[in-house]
Order: structure tokens, then C-alpha cells, then sequence
């Protein structure tokens, strides 16, 4: 499951970010702008199919380590892991939404989802175990959420309030790149 998030940031950033720079052509926003449609609505509207595409890249994943482990899947605490890569994917959209309100450029996307998607990998314990990390790349590792993801996924839990530090770390992060992507959005909106 760790590996999933390495996967998760560099196909949202992609596929979302490459599909949203072609619908926020200039002649499109352009559009948009005479339109009557409210700045909210139309935010809501973009936002809420993001998050169908999401969500069907989220369930393949589901799907496949439900297929992949179908046999082990008793001895795994699967509710753990099933809400840790919904809360994942959906930061990660807003990580998305926010890059998107940032630039429209493709080649930039691809770039940002190659570098983040390796970079906090790296740095996260996605690749290396957050054991065999120094103590300055796990402080920097949590500035991003796929710290906290991969945490939840090492940790052994009796119940879902152990990890709702991680989970509300993960959901704030979310949270800020939402706002974030926002006031970009506004402020595009506005040129």
C-alpha cells in the first residue's frame, strides 16, 4: 500500500492536471467568464469531476489489492488501509486542484507530477522505510501528507482513533491546498 501513493500523486497530477489545462484553454475560460454562472458553482462543478476521475483510479487500486491479496485479506486490517487511501487520494486531489489553478502549462504538470511524485516518495519512507530516514528528511517529510499515509500504513492499531492524528494531518493538508487552489482560481478569474 505504501507504493500506491507514489502512484496516486504522479497519475492525479498528470491525467487530472493534463485534462484541466486543456479545459482551462483561454478561449474556454473566456467563455466561462461571460457565462452567468457563478465563481463557486463553476469551482464546484471542476472540482466535483476531479473527483470522479479520482475516484475511479482510487477503486482500481482497491480492486486490484482486493484481487492481488483476496486469499491474506483476513489477516489485514483492510478498514484501515480501505480509509487511509481515501483520505490519501483525496488530498491529493486538492494537491491537484491547486497545481491546476497554479498553471496551466502542460509540460510544467508532467514535470511537477514526475518531481513531487519522486521527491516525497524519496523522502517519505515510500521507497526507503521511514526507519532507515535521518531525522532531517522525516522533518521535512512532514510537510507533505504521504508522511502521514505511509505512518498509518506501518503502524499496528486496535481501533481507528490510533491513527486520527495522521488521518486529520492528512485531511488538514487537504484542506489547505483546497483553499489555496481557490485563491489562485479567484485571482485567475479576475485577469
Amino acid at each position: 500500500y505504501n507504493f500506491a501513493s507514489y502512484i496516486i500523486i504522479a497519475i492525479y497530477i498528470a491525467v487530472i492536471g493534463v485534462i484541466m489545462s486543456d479545459f482551462t484553454n483561454k478561449n474556454i475560460a473566456d467563455r466561462m467568464k461571460m457565462a452567468s454562472k457563478k465563481f463557486f458553482k463553476f469551482n464546484m462543478e471542476i472540482y466535483l469531476g476531479q473527483l470522479t476521475v479520482a475516484a475511479l483510479i482510487t477503486l482500481v487500486f482497491i480492486l486490484g489489492s482486493v484481487g492481488i491479496k483476496w486469499r491474506d485479506i483476513g489477516g489485514v486490517n483492510f478498514s484501515k488501509h480501505l480509509i487511509n487511501i481515501i483520505v490519501f487520494s483525496f488530498s491529493i486531489l486538492c494537491l491537484t486542484f491547486l497545481i491546476n489553478n497554479i498553471t496551466r502549462n502542460k509540460f510544467v504538470i508532467n514535470g511537477l507530477s514526475t518531481a513531487l511524485a519522486l521527491g516525497v516518495s524519496f523522502i517519505s519512507g515510500v521507497m526507503v522505510p521511514q526507519q532507515f530516514l535521518g531525522d532531517k528528511v522525516l522533518a521535512l517529510a512532514k510537510f507533505f501528507p504521504t508522511y502521514y499515509y505511509v505512518r498509518i500504513n506501518d503502524m499496528n492499531i486496535n481501533s481507528l482513533l490510533d491513527i486520527r492524528y495522521e488521518l486529520s494531518m492528512q485531511l488538514l493538508f487537504a484542506l489547505a491546498f483546497l483553499l489555496m487552489g481557490l485563491y489562485f482560481s479567484k485571482v485567475r478569474q479576475r485577469v
